[in-house]
């Protein structure tokens, strides 16, 4: 299946929460594309990335960078205006990332209506701030673990408790 993810807000890819510290919400995005990747998928990352490269077989592309016709799945972060960055889709979801409550204007349910799109939540909490005015398929995907934290060895042996 070929998936594109769309964000518009910092630069970073999916090899920044390695080495730099990086928000909550963006080390999910950077996250998402590779994992996607490993389960056989072919991924396009396109956000503020000063570089377009390839990490984790997966095209991360800047933002300026040509802009695809056409992908299966679009994942756009955040903002309901990037469900529109690729005209010819067969699915289209909008990650929300924070309170939800910018999606209750009627600008966005004009978008969300026209784009046929469904709403991916990371909790239950932002799910409730968000009022719906027609029938929106609403889902909540509970945030992973990266592998830095899995593989991180036990605690106890690089921290002492202070007597």
């Amino acid at each position: 299946m070929l998936v594109t993810l769309v964000d518009d807000s910092i630069p970073f890819n999916g090899s920044t929460p390695s080495f730099q510290p990086l928000g909550g919400p963006e080390k999910a995005f950077a996250s998402l594309p590779g994992a996607l990747s490993r389960r056989g998928h072919v991924v396009r990352a396109f956000n503020r990335s000063p570089h377009s490269m390839g990490i984790e077989n997966v095209s991360w592309i800047n933002w300026e960078g040509r802009k695809p016709p056409i992908t299966e799945v679009l994942i756009a972060f955040r903002k309901p205006t990037l469900l529109e960055f690729t005209r010819a889709v067969s699915a289209r979801v909008l990650w929300v990332a924070g309170h939800a409550g910018y999606l209750n204007t009627q600008a966005a349910a004009d978008m969300l209506s026209r784009t046929s799109a469904k709403i991916v939540f990371s909790a239950d909490a932002q799910r409730k701030t968000f009022k719906p005015n027609s029938q929106i398929r609403l889902h909540t995907i509970q945030p992973a673990v990266r592998d830095e934290y899995r593989n991180a060895g036990p605690m106890d042996a690089k921290c002492k408790k202070p007597t």
